[in-house]
């Protein structure tokens, strides 16, 4: 139920389209059905590879195979099958969790009957997984980044599930299971498939190294079939390479110079310091540092009381992509509690009576190598932190039944000072990451997808403002006091020193909000650029008449507007840059706004629009290449008149001046209280 809740994103249908970088798998199925493996390159964006004139998305073809009975017979559900994808791939990882923990057991208590101490526990420990750790998280978007980390992890958590099978239990069955769901795995999401490919690769070692094969528990005969280990382990590699090599021609390795996003000045600088590629194990000491370092996940005054921290300090002469991420040992105390009582258990395993426990060496080896290609890779992010989701299971499953185990041998006060401890850390992890993807989805993310909520125009700006205000309503009532993480000044500061910061700017000129990397615009007034105007347009045509001028004579910067025949209207910037042509009622008034942004660092610097009833009529980022002038300090502004060349003196319709919407501005500004 948690994690259907932070999946809905507040809406009825799990039939909803994503945010952004949606319809990849339902292409990827379309393409399959025809044979091919290329894709409409406005599907991939900027993720596309484009080898030979064609364009092919670097995510394995396992979610796009689930869609191919829906793409078989409708295209009417492309883009809106992430959720439904997610969901059935979290009950799959769930399922694998519980067979994991009930697998680990008897390696530990044997044929001990099972209390109701135990339910208990193993229940509360599969409920963390579920609702405390990072699949939790990876609910908070249903874009392709999400859906092919949940399937890669789910389909590992399955493998290693039939690896620990097999070396306990040495099958014909358990061993093709395992297989597949490697390869499953690996066509998934490679960084965290190759884990089970380590796996079964030790297996095979095992089988003709009998040191090796006590080391790891296998039971006898557990090594006798070399040319059935040889073979699971051939099919992951091989239909890996085959894939791979249809897509770009190259059997492992990714031509990262022919991706779409290449071209970027950021992504140019981030290979040439990688030697061309995004994985460079030099990396490694600056992931993990990142990834666990105690201060990575902050507590906050706001709902949900939970953010990710700043970035560490990079390691060494690297180069890195910070997308943001919280810590691992602060946002889930509870499984690195746990994983490291199992990582205890397995190290000591024989000199602590139980060695059969030792049976989880290969699985937990293998774990271990899936995280490397994680931690060596460039970009640092908090959904590829669930990589290392089946290395904790594998040691916090046992964990729980050590813990267990030394309950039935110690005291009362000590059982129940264990319990408290232990569920307070549950209770930790829970709200930290269901607060992580709630503060994720309804912040962060929608504010990668604006620049200017004020304008309204876009809903995701309109859902950003709500739920800051709601947060601010909530922090008013409970505790109350003044706004935290306020600031009021005449410039905008570094938006990287003031990540999740409001910023008044004048006297409520502009409203911001900081993800970290620019200034967002929350809500805005004239003097921050925004001018709400109701229009009655000539009801004839009319030459260039003014809308807004900033400045005079041959050195305004202007935004013009003509009547049409046919009562249609048209918009320019300095009378030389027409938009086509709009609709307008005749003696009807029109909502009109009209922005320019000249504040340095908003998102929206040298924004220019202009909006008739919420529809864009001009719309430009200025300098460009063809309007090559900043604007300036709007210090002359003039509404509906003019004294500039080929443009009438004045406006032949009628001109009203509406009041600014800067209600959260207004109640959050600190000189107002």
């Amino acid at each position: 139920m948690v994690f259907v809740a932070i999946l809905l994103r507040g809406h009825p249908s799990l039939l909803q389209e994503p945010r952004s970088q949606g319809g990849y798998f339902d292409a990827q199925a379309h393409s399959l059905l025809d044979l091919r493996w290329d894709v409409p390159p406005e599907v991939v964006s900027f993720e596309g590879f484009r080898i030979d004139e064609k364009y092919y998305m670097y995510f394995g073809p396992l979610p796009a195979l689930l869609r191919l009975p829906v793409a078989a017979v409708t295209d009417s559900l492309d883009g809106k099958l992430g959720s439904l994808s997610l969901l059935l791939a979290f009950g799959v990882a769930m399922a694998f969790t519980i067979r994991i923990t009930a697998r680990t057991r008897p390696l530990i208590r044997g044929s001990a009957a099972v209390t109701r101490r135990e339910q208990w526990v193993t229940g509360t420990f599969v409920f963390v997984v579920g609702a405390g750790s990072l699949l939790v998280f990876l609910a908070s978007e249903t874009w392709v980044y999400h859906e092919a980390v949940l399937w890669g992890v789910a389909l590992a958590l399955g493998a290693f599930d039939q690896i620990l099978a097999y070396v306990t239990n040495p099958t014909g069955r358990h061993l093709l299971l395992a297989s597949v769901l490697a390869s499953a795995s690996l066509l998934s999401r490679g960084s965290v498939g190759t884990g089970p490919v380590a796996a079964l690769a030790l297996l095979l070692l095992a089988s003709r190294w009998s040191r090796l094969r006590r080391l790891s528990g296998m039971v006898a005969g557990a090594g006798a079939g070399l040319v059935p280990l040889g073979l699971a382990l051939l099919l992951p590699v091989a239909l890996y390479a085959f894939v791979n090599h249809a897509k770009f021609g190259t059997w492992f390795s990714v031509p990262w110079r022919a991706q779409v996003s290449a071209a970027y000045p950021f992504n140019q600088e981030i290979l040439a310091a990688n030697g061309g590629s995004r994985f460079n194990v030099e990396l490694i000491p600056t992931s993990f540092v990142q990834y666990f370092r105690p201060d990575g996940t902050v507590l906050r005054s706001l709902f949900p009381w939970v953010g990710f921290g700043d970035g560490a300090t990079d390691v060494g002469d690297v180069v890195t992509e910070r997308i943001g991420n919280a810590s691992w040992i602060t946002s889930m105390p509870l499984l690195t509690v746990l994983a490291a009582i199992g990582l205890a258990g397995l190290i000591r395993a024989r000199r602590a009576g139980v060695p059969a426990l030792t049976a989880l060496a290969v699985p937990v080896a293998g774990a271990a190598v899936g995280c490397v290609p994680t931690l060596a890779y460039t970009s640092l992010s908090q959904r590829y932190m669930a990589d290392f989701l089946p290395l904790t299971l594998l040691l916090a499953a046992p964990g729980v039944h050590l813990l267990l185990r030394w309950a039935e041998r110690t005291s009362r006060p000590a059982r129940r000072a264990a319990i408290v401890g232990l569920g307070a850390l549950g209770a930790v992890s829970v709200w930290c990451n269901v607060g992580l993807s709630v503060w994720y989805q309804r912040l962060i993310v929608p504010a990668t997808h604006f620049t200017d909520a004020s304008l309204g125009t876009d809903e995701e700006g309109a859902d950003f403002t709500s739920f800051l205000a709601f947060q601010y309503d909530l922090h008013e009532g409970v505790p109350g006091g003044r706004p935290p993480y306020v600031a009021q000044g005449d410039r905008l500061p570094s938006a990287s020193d003031h990540r999740g910061d409001v910023f008044v700017l004048g006297e409520c000129d502009s409203l911001y909000w900081s993800d970290g990397a620019s200034w967002r615009v929350v809500e805005r007034s004239e003097g921050g650029g925004l001018y709400r105007l109701r229009v009655r347009f000539p009801e004839s045509p009319t030459g260039w008449e003014p809308l807004l001028v900033n400045g005079r004579g041959d050195d305004a910067q202007h935004l013009s507007v003509r009547v049409l025949e046919g009562d249609r209207l048209q918009v320019a910037y300095n009378r030389l840059f027409a938009t086509d042509p709009i609709p307008v009622r005749p003696g009807a008034f029109h909502d009109v706004d009209v922005l320019m942004d000249t504040i340095p660092g908003s998102a929206a610097s040298g924004a220019v629009s202009v909006t008739v009833d919420g529809v864009p009529a001009w719309d430009a980022v200025v300098p460009n290449r063809i309007i090559t002038d900043e604007l300036r300090p709007l210090d002359d502004v003039s509404i509906g008149r003019a004294d500039v060349p080929d443009v009438a003196p004045s406006f032949g319709g009628t001109i009203e001046r509406r009041p600014a919407a800067i209600p959260l501005c207004r109640e959050l500004a600190p000189r107002s209280h």
